[in-house]
């Protein structure tokens, strides 16, 4: 489930509601299920916790387009959640982004 904020953008002459994707909101929301997701709870640190969160935040700012970010969550969900990293072995942002970790998540 990706959250979304209602918001009303100058430029659209009807007024209406555009979908802009909840950043912080939809981080948050996916690493407490990767907390959940974790078969030992004590085998990542507070500290790597607050470390994949920062990154995550820092790498969506990258996204500009909202189907961007869309993807880029659904890839982050899929890796920390579902344990998949292998499935994006040719996505050099996704790869970067936890090859930058030095420490297993």
């Amino acid at each position: 489930m990706i959250f979304v904020k209602g918001t009303v953008l100058l430029g659209n002459p009807l007024g209406l509601l555009s979908q802009i994707i909840d950043d912080i909101e939809n981080i948050k929301q996916i690493m407490i299920q990767y907390q959940k997701s974790l078969a030992n709870k004590l085998s990542i640190t507070q500290d790597n916790i607050n470390k994949i969160q920062d990154t995550l935040h820092k790498e969506i700012s990258k996204y500009n387009e909202q189907d961007d970010k869309k993807e880029y969550l659904e890839k982050i969900f899929q890796i920390l959640i579902t344990h998949k990293l292998n499935d994006y072995k040719d996505d050099d942002d996704i790869n970067e982004v936890f090859d930058s970790f030095n420490f297993l998540f």
